[in-house]
């Protein structure tokens, strides 16, 4: 039988399924964030991702392969926030020493508060996602080069003004 066929439950719309699914997935990568941030990679099992959510294993496993799999996609979020933080500001936008002050200013705002108000950022990205996969560790190592170059822009910048 086609999924288009399939009989739906009673009330539910099929493109309301596909919603349901991107929500119940987003609520997985939620409950995997807080597990691994507070528990470490190592400590934290499948298990104690679906209990939190009263879920299946059934359920975890349509949505990721393994524990690895879902980290991998919670240090993935992670690093997206963290370059949604530094993308804003172009590293020779500053011309004069104020505007270099400003800049670094609202950089290091932005870093402080979302480590401040997220207790499992600075956890997630520096002690769990390191060591756990060679895949992993070679995104990390490039996200942190990636971000001392952009420094080493804002830096350099400086230097000229």
């Amino acid at each position: 039988m086609s999924t288009t066929n399939r009989p739906l439950p009673a009330g539910a719309r099929r493109s309301g399924l596909r919603t349901d699914r991107s929500v119940r997935r987003q609520q997985i990568l939620e409950a995997a964030d807080e597990q691994f941030g507070t528990r470490g990679y190592h400590l934290t099992s499948v298990s104690d991702i679906t209990r939190a959510l009263k879920m299946s294993h059934g359920t975890f496993y349509r949505h990721f392969t393994s524990k690895l799999d879902v980290f991998e996609h919670v240090v993935d979020d992670v690093l997206l926030r963290l370059q949604s933080l530094l993308a804003p500001e172009d590293p020779s936008s500053a011309k004069t020493l104020d505007e270099y002050r400003a800049l670094a200013r609202r950089i290091g705002d932005r870093l402080f508060d979302a480590f401040a108000t997220d207790p499992h950022l600075s956890r997630l990205i520096f002690i769990e996602s390191i060591g756990n996969d060679p895949d992993l560790n070679v995104r990390i190592r490039s996200a942190f080069d990636a971000a001392g170059e952009l420094g080493k822009g804002y830096l350099d910048n400086g230097v000229r003004r």
